[in-house]
């Protein structure tokens, strides 16, 4: 432990910390300056008219899409925000908030999250091509299981208790 007591040590420890924080800054800034655009611009809502078609096929309803996108583009604190405001305002089901959040849960800042990594090593399409389909898995089965009648909002409406 002599070791941390040299100024070595601390200099060498300083300038890595600051090289890391340069390269998450150089990812992140072009991220989020360029979501600020697309929210700004009718592209969000452009986009989830497109994905809808997709989304349906693993049970979600349109009115997901936009809580989903958000926490896939800008990340699980913003998208749980997001989606969190939407449950409250009684616009998602149970069940749709549920299928969110398991996606949400495995494949969160897929553009933020992987540029990170790869700027400290890792590789992004191993990342992404682990993330992305765990995630599709996951909500396809769930959205099987709630379809049937094992998902207690659908007992209820049916009159099974």
């Amino acid at each position: 432990m002599e070791f941390l007591s040299t100024p070595e040590f601390w200099t060498e420890l300083l300038w890595g910390l600051f090289r890391l924080l340069r390269k998450v800054f150089l990812v992140l800034m072009p991220i989020v300056i360029a979501l600020e655009f697309l929210q700004s611009t009718k592209v969000f809502p452009w986009l989830i008219e497109r994905l809808h078609r997709w989304g349906r096929f693993f049970g979600y309803e349109k009115e997901a899409l936009s809580p989903l996108l958000t926490g896939i583009v800008f990340g699980i604190t913003l998208g749980a925000g997001v989606l969190i405001a939407e449950a409250k305002a009684r616009s998602l089901s149970r069940r749709q908030t549920l299928l969110i959040g398991t996606f949400l849960g495995i494949c969160h800042a897929i553009f933020e999250d992987t540029l990170v990594f790869m700027a400290i090593g890792a590789n992004g399409l191993v990342m992404l091509g682990m993330r992305i389909p765990a995630a599709l898995f996951a909500v396809f089965v769930l959205s099987l299981l709630l379809r049937s009648d094992w998902w207690p909002e659908r007992k209820a409406a049916s009159g099974v208790k």
